[in-house]
Parts: structure tokens; C-alpha cells; sequence
């Protein structure tokens, strides 16, 4: 089950078009607020001069009063940061724009295992015995005890943080945020904050060195790459991939792209995982010091150590997110349930936030992953669109010890004895929260396109919308009915899969990367969600499809060219139903309670058939009625454990299982379908002859012998295995004559309850 999603509203924007650019890039333009040239000028060429005045922020005036101050008294300052990328990053540009001005600062990192995120008391009072001035980065704006202890101690306090606040602020001697006051651009990440502080400090010309680092945190912290972030991230970018700065080549290379052109991709999925394995496995001021550090040495041993840390961070999360989905799988019924809280015993706290993720990914369902450690439960949640998290856990209060986020994501604490509750008042409230369709799965595109419209010179001009990440996505194109001319897994087990599509003529290259077992179930005929890339090879540039998802074109049509590829195997699936014993014959359901199942939402409902016929005339039910799109199809029994509206071919036993509601289309039609290809008496002894004549070495060599259907065959053998005529095992094949025993044909219990089956009158198909 899929819904597909357009972005973009079908626009002209003449002011953009007059500007002469493409109607593709404009209408990607128009979609992220651009109107007029001017605003296309200043977003498609990023201009560190289109930066607003640091001074503007709230509370940054009083802030650079306070650092002045203490530079000017020569007062010992510490920078407390958070542990992950944008605190690591916001502390080192913030200690070194500070001390390269002559300020005696050091810096403190907490740890994400002893102390958690934020200001603590302790490690505030325990920094008040050395630091005259405290300046938090990327955390503080709620930390009110930490701030009357820091008071209490003589300490100034000054916090820069881009989190919510609530409805009062911490006593401090400033509170820089762009949440606060009417600063233009309210969205940058703390290190972007730390960044401006700096600039309002020591002047722009001192900031500019720092942008990379600023860069580096905006894309990982998933901030929108509009605005002030797109030219922090621009800017930051062109410097990183020139840095001398030694912690971040050290980083660089380690991640495998000291040949390559660093990307805001690459920071997101490639360097920022490596700095964050550092505050979950072990403790985040060491990428702190790579960061700082000129010793080349130093910085390759740390950065060899982050490495390390995040492929043991990839194995313990792949191992969570391995039990976590086998306990989902096995407990969860998504049709009562509308979110997943999974606990584990001593699962590492560091992880669990990125195994939510991965769940809320999988199963396209809000999920929660726990980690339980001497009756206590720590944990992260995870959201999807259409769902506030931090609302739902609002209702939730009074069962956690603690507990903070917003709409997307939060962090929870509650006591072990707590969870069956905070499991079933979750949900709960997840359902109050929730819009309708939040728990049907969505993939949003941008335009419609057609192949030979990819050329090289539009990807050009989509580039420009480079950086491309959170709020400013690599544009998705939908392309519709084309044909797969070739798909071959590729890389490391075949983990992707290359491609050629065409369409109308026009055929192109394509990779889907991570899908290479997509390979096996490729419809003849596709839709494409893709992003065009252009291809570098032996000199040669040309367009190819990144492609995001790959679609039967039309799921029914798929269902029911394949219903017709197995038309054998309809009649095996009979055979075997009969033999079990398994109870058919059901009356016809009403039409019009089954397509009410089906419009009234999105899961509950099973439809099943039996009968190749059976398939085509539920396909063209679904069809008339307009609800082919509202099912799921399948073979055997459902895989997906959400239950979405299925149509099941040849269900095998325990399909029914979770559905709340299962209609047998066309088992009135089964007698019918079996008297179809049933042998008679005289197919029997010519299939009898043909074994004593040596045909041993299959069923469908047996088949071709006699002109007789598969399953007639495996019916005759099962017979004469039960008359002793032969020694049969349907797999692996095998087939031993025995002495020929005098016998009658209807001494067979097989033979004479598939007869007895066919030879019931057929009900009317309603």
C-alpha cells in the first residue's frame, strides 16, 4: 500500500519563466517560496552579503556585553555544548574563534551516559569552582535549575540555543535565540547561533574561517537548507573542500572521500554519523579535539577511532533494529495499535534513538524503542507525517520520570512497571493526534516526467539548487509506464540494482541504490520515482534515474498478469486445499458489505480467491467500483503485518490471520475449477502406462507425455501412491514403480474426494 504524493502545485510562474529559466526549475522554485527574479537571484547564487545582523538576535547584544567583559578581565570561560554533531561542532568554532582572540576558554562536553542531554546541576556547580563565565551552545533554554546554580556561584551565564522555549526563560545574563524576539530567519541550528556570536564578536571577516563547521552541523542537526542555512551551508561547503583544517581531512579521509567533492549528502550520511558514534559508544569531547587540534597525528588517531566507533554503532543498531522488528512482527496488532513501543534488557541508550528511526521507516508507524536497565526505561521516539509525537507523549505525562522532544522526535524516561501503560495510552493518543491517512504509507514526488525530457542540461539547472537536504529536497520526478529493458543486481551481494528503462523511444540508464533483490519481482511495465544525476564515465556525461522507488505501473494489471503466469499453479493450490480437507464451498459474500469494508479505511479487510477466474473477475470488480488502488495483492498469505485491504490469490492456511474481516470471493466457483482439469479414468491408465514406460524424471515431463494439466498429474500419482502402484514424493521428485497390484480407481481416498468435490453444482458467482 502506497500513496504517492505531489509536492508541487501545477503553477506557471511567469515571473521566473521571464527570468529564463526552465519551467521545471521554476515551478521548484515557486514550491520553496521564491516569487520574484530578485528572490531566484539570491537563491540560486547563496551570497554570505543576504546574512542578516548577528545583532538583530535576541539577546545577542547582552551576550557579547558579557563575553566582552570577561575577555576584557581576563576571566576564565568554559563553552558547554551538547554531544552531538551540532554541539561538537558549535563548541569547537565558538573555543577557537575565543582563544584565537586572546580569551583564556576551554571547553566542556557532557556525557550522553553519565549526564544526558543539556545543562546539568552538578556540572555546572562543579565548573563555578574554575569558570567565571559560562556559555552554552546548542542546549540551555529551559534549564532553569542549572541557571540558579550557576547564579548562586557567582558564575555568568550566557546561553545560545535554537530549541523551543518555554514559557519564561532561565536567569541568565543572556539568552541568545532566533526563536526569541523578531529575528528574520528563525531555523538556524546551535552551531549557526554559535556562528553568529562569533561574528558579532570578532566581526564577519573572523567568522567566515568557521563556516565549514557551521556547514557541517547545519546538515546533520536537519534543519531547513533555506535561508541563512542555504549560504552557511553554500559557503561552508566551497571551504571544507579546500580545509586545512586537520581534524575535519583526517575525517574526510577516513570516510573514504579524500577523492571526492564533499557534498551536503556526504556530511549528512557520511561524517556526521562518524562524530555522533562518538557521544553514543564513548564520549563526544574527543571529536571535539579532533576538531581543535593542528596535530596531524592526533587527528587521524581520533578520527580512526570515530570510524571504528560508527561500524560498532552500525552493528549494535542493526542487531536493536533486528529484535525490535521480530518483536513487532510477532506482538503487534496494527490494527488496534497506532504506535510501536519496543523494550529491550540494557540495549545500549546511545542507539536506540537511531533503531526508532529505523522502525518508524519500516513500518511507516510512530515507534518508540526503550532500553531497560534496573526498573528504569530510557528511550527515543519517532514520528511520521501526519503524527506530533510530542503531543501524543503530552497525554502521556504522568507515566514518565522525564521526557522532551518535538513534533518528529522526543526522548522519554519512565519507570519499567510504567510501559504497559505508556503502550496502550500511546496509542491512544496517537489516534486523538493523528490525521486520517497518516498510517498509509506516502511517497512524495515533485513533477511528472517523461524519459526524453532527462537530458543533461536540466540536470545542470537542477544542480543549482544545490545544497539540496532537509527543507530544500533533490527534486523527485514520477515517471510513468515504462518498460524495464534490462535490471541486473550490482556491488557488493548484489545489494543494487542497474537498470534500463525506456519509454516512447527514448531509453536511459538508471540505479537503484540498496534495492538489488528488487530484482526478482520486476513488473514488464513500471513507475519511477527518481532524482536525474548525470553519469561520469571514460569521458562521457550522461543522464541517468536515481531512482527512490520502483512501482508496478498498475499493481491489478501486475496481480493479474501474474494470476495468469500461474495458472498451473491455481490448479496445484485446489488440489492441495482439497486433499488437506480444508473447508470451501463458502456461500458468496455480499458485494456491497465487501466494498464498504473497503471504503470505510485502509486495513482490516481480506479478499480471497481460488481460481484463476476467480482473480479476473475480483480484478474487475476492484476496477469498476474504483477501489483497485485501495488493496494490497498478494499470493499465498499477506507479508506486510500493517494488514492493509488485501487480495489474496490461492491463500494457504492461517492468511485470515489479523484481518478483522475476510470475504472467499469465488469459492462457489471452486467445483467448477477443479472439474476443469479433473482426469477421468482413461487419463489415469495413460498416465499409469507412461511411468511404466520409463517418463520418471518429472511432473512436467509426465504432463507433456499424457496432455494432461500438472495438477491432474500430481492427482494420479497421489492415487496410485495410495494404491501401492507407486512410491511418490512430490519434492524432490521422485517416482519408484512397484510390483503391478490389482486395484480399482476408486479405491483411492484422494481420487474420491476430489471427485466428490467437482462433481457439487456450482453456486452463482454474485
Amino acid at each position: 500500500m502506497l500513496r504517492l504524493i505531489r509536492r508541487l502545485e501545477d503553477v506557471r510562474p511567469d515571473a521566473l519563466l521571464e527570468a529564463g529559466l526552465p519551467l521545471p526549475l521554476a515551478r521548484l522554485l515557486w514550491a520553496r517560496g521564491v516569487r520574484t527574479q530578485a528572490e531566484a537571484q539570491a537563491f540560486l547564487h547563496p551570497s554570505l552579503d543576504d546574512l542578516h545582523d548577528p545583532l538583530r538576535m535576541h539577546g545577542m547584544a547582552q551576550a557579547v556585553l558579557a563575553v566582552r567583559e570577561a575577555m576584557a578581565k581576563n576571566r576564565p570561560m568554559v563553552v558547554y555544548g551538547d554531544y552531538d554533531v551540532d554541539g561538537v561542532c558549535a563548541s569547537a568554532l565558538l573555543v577557537e574563534a575565543l582563544r584565537s582572540h586572546g580569551a583564556h576558554a576551554d571547553v566542556y562536553t557532557p556525557s550522553r551516559h553519565r549526564e544526558g542531554y543539556g545543562l546539568n546541576v552538578e556540572a555546572v556547580e562543579r565548573l563555578a569552582a574554575r569558570y567565571a563565565l559560562l556559555i552554552s551552545v546548542d542546549c540551555g533554554i529551559n534549564a532553569f535549575a542549572p541557571a540558579e546554580a550557576a547564579a548562586k556561584r557567582g558564575m555568568t551565564l550566557v546561553i545560545t540555543d535554537h530549541h523551543e522555549p518555554a514559557d519564561r526563560l532561565p536567569d541568565a545574563a543572556a539568552v541568545v535565540n532566533p526563536l526569541l524576539g523578531a529575528y528574520p530567519f528563525r531555523r538556524l541550528c546551535g552551531a549557526g547561533v554559535a556562528w553568529k556570536l562569533v561574528w558579532a564578536l570578532f566581526g564577519r571577516e573572523a567568522a567566515e574561517p568557521l563556516l565549514e563547521l557551521a556547514a557541517l552541523a547545519t546538515v546533520a542537526d536537519m534543519v531547513p537548507l533555506l535561508g541563512e542555512n542555504r549560504i552557511i551551508v553554500a559557503h561552508g561547503l566551497r571551504q571544507l573542500n579546500r580545509t586545512r583544517r586537520a581534524g575535519l581531512r583526517a575525517l574526510i579521509e577516513a570516510a573514504g572521500l579524500a577523492d571526492k567533492t564533499v557534498t551536503a549528502g556526504h556530511l549528512g550520511f557520511q561524517l556526521a554519523p562518524r562524530i555522533n558514534a562518538g557521544g553514543r559508544l564513548a564520549e563526544a569531547g574527543r571529536s571535539v579535539e579532533m576538531l581543535l587540534t593542528q596535530d596531524e597525528a592526533l587527528a587521524r588517531r581520533v578520527a580512526e577511532d570515530l570510524n571504528a566507533q560508527n561500524a560498532e554503532r552500525q552493528r549494535l543498531e542493526a542487531q536493536i533494529v533486528q529484535q525490535a522488528e521480530i518483536w513487532v512482527r510477532e506482538n503487534v496488532d496494527f490494527l488496534s495499535e497506532r504506535a510501536l513501543v519496543v523494550v529491550g534488557r540494557a540495549w545500549n541508550p546511545g542507539v536506540v534513538g537511531l533503531a526508532a528511526s529505523r522502525l518508524a521507516e519500516r513500518f511507516a508507524w510512530p515507534a518508540v524503542v526503550l532500553t531497560e536497565q534496573d526498573g528504569m526505561c530510557t528511550g527515543s521516539a519517532r514520528s511520521i507525517p501526519g503524527v506530533n509525537i510530542f503531543q501524543a507523549l503530552s497525554r502521556c505525562a504522568d507515566l514518565f520520570e522525564r521526557f522532551g522532544g518535538h513534533a518528529q522526535a522526543a526522548g522519554v524516561t519512565l519507570k519499567t512497571e510504567n510501559v504497559p501503560a505508556f503502550r496502550r495510552r500511546l496509542s491512544e493518543a496517537v489516534e486523538a493526534v493523528a490525521e486520517p491517512e497518516a498510517f498509509v504509507p506516502a511517497a512524495a514526488y515533485d513533477l511528472e516526467a517523461s524519459l526524453d525530457e532527462i537530458t543533461v542540461p536540466l540536470i545542470e539547472q537542477l544542480d543549482r539548487l544545490a545544497p539540496t537536504g532537509f527543507g530544500n529536497p533533490a527534486p523527485v520526478f514520477r515517471l510513468t509506464d515504462a518498460r524495464v529493458l534490462e535490471a541486473r543486481a550490482v556491488g557488493s551481494e548484489g545489494k543494487h540494482l542497474r537498470l534500463r528503462l525506456a519509454q516512447a523511444g527514448t531509453a536511459l540508464d538508471g540505479i537503484a541504490f540498496g534495492q538489488g533483490e528488487a530484482r526478482s519481482r520486476l513488473p514488464e511495465r513500471v513507475d519511477v520515482l527518481f532524482s536525474p544525476s548525470v553519469n561520469e564515465w571514460m569521458g562521457r556525461r550522461s543522464a541517468q534515474c536515481e531512482v527512490e522507488r520502483l512501482l508496478p505501473h498498475s499493481p491489478r494489471d501486475a496481480f493479474a498478469a501474474d494470476c495468469l503466469a500461474r495458472a498451473d499453479a491455481f490448479d496445484l493450490a485446489l488440489l492441495e486445499a482439497v486433499l488437506d480437507g480444508r473447508p470451501m464451498d463458502a456461500a458468496a459474500p455480499p458485494p456491497d458489505e465487501a466494498a464498504a469494508r473497503l471504503r470505510e479505511g485502509w486495513q482490516g479487510t481480506l479478499l480471497t480467491v481460488r481460481t484463476l477466474e476467480g482473480a479476473r473477475r475480483a480484478c474487475a470488480w476492484l476496477e469498476r467500483l474504483g477501489l483497485a488502488d485501495r488493496v494490497d495483492y498478494c499470493f499465498g498469505r499477506p507479508q506486510d503485518p500493517r494488514r492493509f485491504h488485501t487480495l489474496c490469490a490461492m491463500p494457504q492456511p492461517g492468511a485470515q490471520e489479523g484481518f478483522a474481516h475476510a470475504y472467499a470471493l469465488d469459492d462457489a466457483r471452486v467445483p467448477a475449477a477443479l472439474a476443469a482439469w479433473l482426469p477421468d479414468d482413461n487419463a489415469l491408465r495413460a498416465l499409469y502406462r507412461a511411468l511404466r514406460a520409463g517418463v520418471l524424471s518429472s511432473e512436467a515431463a509426465l504432463s507433456r507425455a499424457c496432455g494432461l494439466r500438472p495438477a491432474a498429474v500430481r492427482l494420479g500419482l497421489t492415487a496410485f501412491a495410495e494404491l501401492s502402484l507407486i512410491d511418490y514424493q512430490p519434492a524432490p521428485f521422485r517416482v519408484l514403480m512397484l510390483p503391478a497390484v490389482k486395484c480399482r480407481l476408486e479405491e483411492s481416498a484422494a481420487l474420491r474426494a476430489v471427485r466428490a468435490r467437482a462433481e457439487k453444482a456450482e453456486e452463482e458467482y454474485a
